[in-house]
Formats: C-alpha cells, sequence, structure tokens
C-alpha cells in the first residue's frame, strides 16, 4: 500500500516537473505579447476649464499638449463651452490614442494617433432640416405655455425675444392669450439635436396681436411684421426683468423718505437685489456714478434726442464707465438700494430733448424696414408664411411640435398646401 501511494506521489511530480519545463520552454520559443488595453473616458467641460485644465492629471503634460497644438489647427480650443462634450480613448500607460471633441451634436472634431503623431479630422453628420409648427394657449406665463406644448428653453427664449419690443410678458401676459410658432429643427439620425431659427411667431390676446416673419436681408436675419415694417425698435420695453411696477411717472407724490409731495419723473422696478438691468437701447454712458439720493448710476445718451438714466443700483457691470459705448440689451448694473431707497428697485428715467417723459406712454421709434432692392424676396417670404399660419389654422399642431410637411401631406390637408409645399 505504502509502495502504491509513492509510485503515485512520484508520478505526480514527474508530471508536473515536465509541465513547468515545458511550459517554460514553450514561453521561451514561442513568446506570447501581451494585448494593448483600450480604456475610454468621457465627459463634459465644466465652468471655467479649459482644454488643457480637464486633461491634466489624465494624461502626461506632453500629450495634452501635442494634442491641444493638432486640436487648435481647426477649432479654437481657447473658447471651449461648458458642456462641451469629449471622449478619450488610451491605453493601460495613459498613452492617448483618439480624443473625439463634440462642440455641437452637429459637429465633431476627432483626433487620431498616427505613426508620425496627431491627426485631426472635421466629422459632420449628415443632417436633415425640418420644418415644424406648434400654437397654444397661455395659462400662466409664456413659458410654461409653451414648454407645456413641447417647447425647448432656447426657443422660447428665442419667441420672447423676437417681441420684446412690442410685449412686455411679466405685464402684458394674460391666461388664454394665444401664441403660434414655425421654426427649423435639424436631426441626425433620426434624433433632433438642435433647434434653428424662428421663421413665423405670432401671438393674440384680448387687446394685442402681432406677427412675426423672419427673413435675411444681406447678412442680418430680423423679423418684420407682412407690410415689411420692422418689429425691432430703438428702444427695449423695459430695462430689466421686474415683479411689479412700485411707483409710476407722476408730477405729484408723496416722497416715502422724505414725506413731502413732489414730482417723480420716472418708473421705479421692483425686483430683488442684484437683478441684471439693461440698457434699452444703444448710445454712450455719460455718466456711472454716485448721483445723490438715486444712488449708484448710470447714464446713457443714445441720439440727440433721448437720454436714460438707471438709479439705486447696487453695482455697476464690468467695464461700465464715463466714455464706454453699450449695446441695445447690455448690462450695464444690477439692482440695489442704494441713495435714498426704501427697498430694492430701478428708478428709470428718460428725456427727451432733455425733457423727461413718461416712458410707458412713450411711442417708441421703430428701426429701420426693408429695403427696396429686398421687396421681391421678402413678398415671397410672406407668401410662404401666410401658407404655414392657413397650417396652424389646424388643431393637428395644438400643443404638440409637428412637421409642416407631414401635415400637408396628410388626409389632414388639401392639393394646394401640398403643391404650395413642394415648390
Amino acid at each position: 500500500m505504502k509502495r502504491t501511494a509513492l509510485k503515485i506521489v512520484i508520478v505526480v511530480s514527474s508530471l508536473y516537473l515536465v509541465y513547468s519545463i515545458g511550459n517554460k520552454l514553450g514561453c521561451y520559443l514561442f513568446p506570447v505579447k501581451n494585448g494593448v488595453k483600450v480604456m475610454v473616458a468621457e465627459g463634459e467641460i465644466k465652468k471655467g476649464e479649459s482644454l488643457y485644465a480637464t486633461l491634466d492629471g489624465m494624461f502626461p503634460v506632453n500629450e495634452v499638449l501635442a494634442l491641444g497644438r493638432e486640436l487648435s489647427t481647426v477649432c479654437n480650443i481657447q473658447k471651449v463651452n461648458p458642456g462641451d462634450k469629449y471622449k478619450v480613448y488610451y491605453s493601460s500607460s495613459s498613452k492617448i490614442l483618439k480624443f473625439i471633441y463634440m462642440p455641437s451634436p452637429m459637429i465633431n472634431y476627432v483626433v487620431d494617433r498616427s505613426s508620425e503623431g496627431f491627426i485631426v479630422s472635421k466629422l459632420v453628420p449628415e443632417i436633415e432640416e425640418k420644418t415644424v409648427a406648434v400654437k397654444g394657449a397661455i395659462r400662466s406665463s409664456l413659458y410654461e405655455g409653451m414648454q407645456r406644448a413641447g417647447v425647448s428653453v432656447h426657443t422660447i427664449m428665442e419667441f420672447a425675444d423676437i417681441f420684446q419690443w412690442q410685449i412686455d410678458f411679466f405685464t402684458d401676459v394674460r391666461p388664454e392669450d394665444k401664441f403660434l410658432l414655425v421654426y427649423t429643427q435639424y436631426y441626425v439620425a433620426g434624433e433632433k439635436v438642435d433647434d434653428g431659427q424662428i421663421l413665423v411667431a405670432g401671438y393674440k390676446g384680448k387687446s394685442i396681436n402681432y406677427t412675426a416673419i423672419g427673413f435675411r436681408d444681406g447678412e442680418s436675419y430680423s423679423y418684420y411684421d407682412a407690410e415689411g415694417n420692422s418689429l425691432r425698435k430703438q428702444f427695449l420695453k423695459a430695462p430689466l426683468s421686474y415683479k411689479r411696477i412700485s411707483s409710476y411717472f407722476s408730477y405729484r407724490r408723496m416722497h416715502p423718505i422724505l414725506k413731502y409731495v413732489r414730482s417723480h419723473l420716472g418708473i421705479d422696478y421692483a425686483a430683488p437685489v442684484g437683478t441684471p438691468v439693461s440698457s434699452i437701447g444703444a448710445g454712450k454712458v455719460t455718466g456711472a456714478g454716485w448721483k445723490g439720493g438715486f444712488g449708484r448710476t448710470v447714464t446713457v445718451r443714445h441720439n440727440s434726442i433721448y437720454t436714460t438714466q438707471y438709479g439705486h443700483l447696487s453695482r455697476y457691470a464690468r467695464g461700465i464707465k464715463k466714455g464706454v459705448y453699450v449695446k441695445q440689451g447690455q448690462v450695464i448694473g444690477y439692482v440695489g438700494t442704494s441713495g435714498l431707497s426704501t427697498g430694492p428697485h430701478l428708478d428709470f428715467r428718460i428725456n427727451r430733448y432733455g425733457r423727461p417723459v413718461n416712458f410707458l406712454k412713450l411711442e417708441l421709434p421703430p428701426a429701420e424696414s426693408i429695403a427696396n432692392k429686398s421687396r421681391k424676396s421678402f413678398d415671397n417670404t410672406v407668401e410662404k408664411a401666410r401658407f404655414y399660419l392657413k397650417c396652424l389654422e389646424s388643431d393637428y399642431f395644438y400643443e404638440s411640435v409637428r412637421s409642416v410637411k407631414d401635415y400637408a401631406m396628410s388626409t389632414a390637408a388639401d392639393d394646394i398646401r401640398k403643391k404650395k409645399l413642394q415648390k
């Protein structure tokens, strides 16, 4: 019995020895190379970060610098935006094999490693453009109504910007007011990736009714009524987003601090401290400093006729000082309660030929209208807009963003609409 066990041990030991020697000899004669393990990292550029800062620490400095140099030949990497996506393929030794920078769904930059270093290419996927339309009713606010209908935040803001000279969306909006919208959308592989320009927009209320038609006149894309008058005014409807008007233009008002009757030749817009204040029109800053009871104040001269004043500010926007030029809608300061003020608000005043006027009753001067040389092209655009508006009479588009072409080719539309769409 002992001999049998001993024989088994000897045989097993001999087999293990042969296996070990054979295995080592085989590895020596036929070495097996380990495959390169590829790993993937992806993410977004964070606020305040550069592309270099995003990749620094993940990869060697020389790798990141070489990648940046190659990428900078096709795009400005100094102007990356928060939210821009990226994907990087790399080896276990932190060697970058491929880098994809995606500043938008409609354009990608791909950096591949070659035997000579990095090579960059620009990829533009096949993009399908669709014209879509939607309409709906207001219940509480424009934002709520349009979002309920499926309109993106970006397009809602664009819609509000179009009518900012005609409608004060903080005071003029009423329940059951109607909106309608025709715009473009972009698709890649059947998936929506972005919204394009608004082609036609409309807003109808009990006392207001506006329609805007988008038209490219040269390099400028602006909005006009059907007669070719610009919807853009020389001045904005309001200099800020406010909660309420706390005091109106008056020649006799009891001053809340001084406690005697005096004129108040401006409009007080109540708003939280820090609310951005914008210049209602382009012009030159003629004053930016402390102005008695108005506290921190900015004064802007727009032309030989109009001057505006913005008082009780908490602080000035960066770069705002006497002598600088500002654009319409540019932030010039922030709501505060400096000077003689009982609470945070903006004291806004406007002078015409040096005399104060009531801004809420001022007939705002329009910007330029369609040039004669562009009239024929504009008339064609108006015809197409009328076709879109005719389509929007259908409930097919009520609180649902849908393709105009799908509607026109459906049984819900007649043959005339089909022919017009195909032109």
